[in-house]
């Protein structure tokens, strides 16, 4: 429930002015509030975090691109997913990676780097670790459609990231409209507990109606 995660952000607070220098509590308020759309928020929390930080660094550098993505700083998004992409280093195929490389895509294609945006789309088949990332992956490759990609979305988290990933294509593609419509429908899965939801809302702020 929305409700849950507003009293989980109030909390996090709370906790986070008791003790300031805690990196637990500075996390769990960055998480929160990249899952509810608030990246200004998250970017805040996330920045906080130096080399020392009890940290996953890759998962940091992950979440600062996502946040960054959110709000528009392509390049900079583009940098830290290429960095989490080095840290992740995973020899075999694994969701990290995946969604990595499917951030990295978008984050080319919007600052005009469409040669290494189709180069790396083509390494998302051998990349995807489950049945959903390979509909996904295929998705982005033209081998399936978008309702397609829907039909195998069978829960209501799945059919946000559908929603999410067809609406951010419309997006790279110009088409405002579209991208909105099915932002929107990402939204309207209150899929609260996947980035996606927040990523949704964050764009929806974004984007304005026509």
């Amino acid at each position: 429930q929305r409700g849950d995660f507003d009293a989980a952000l109030s909390e996090a607070a709370t906790a986070l002015q008791r003790e300031p220098s805690t990196d637990r509590y500075h996390w769990r308020l960055a998480i929160i509030a990249l899952h509810r759309g608030d990246m200004s928020l998250a970017l805040k929390q996330f920045e906080s975090f130096d080399e020392a930080a009890d940290v996953n660094p890759a998962h940091l550098q992950y979440n600062l691109g996502i946040a960054r993505l959110a709000g528009g700083d392509y390049k900079r998004a583009l940098q830290h997913f290429e960095q989490a992409h080095r840290l992740f280093d995973d020899k075999e195929p694994s969701s990290d990676m995946f969604y990595t490389l499917l951030h990295e895509i978008f984050a080319l294609r919007q600052i005009g780097d469409t040669q290494n945006a189709t180069s790396k789309r083509e390494n998302l088949l051998t990349t995807a670790s489950t049945p959903w990332e390979v509909l996904l992956a295929r998705y982005y490759n033209n081998q399936i459609s978008e309702a397609d990609l829907i039909q195998g979305a069978t829960t209501d988290c799945l059919r946000c990231e559908a929603f999410f990933y067809i609406g951010r294509r419309y997006q790279t593609g110009g088409d405002t409209a579209s991208a909105r419509l099915f932002f929107q429908k990402a939204a309207d899965t209150k899929a609260f507990f996947y980035f996606e939801y927040g990523l949704a809302v964050a764009a929806l702020s974004n984007i304005k109606p026509h």
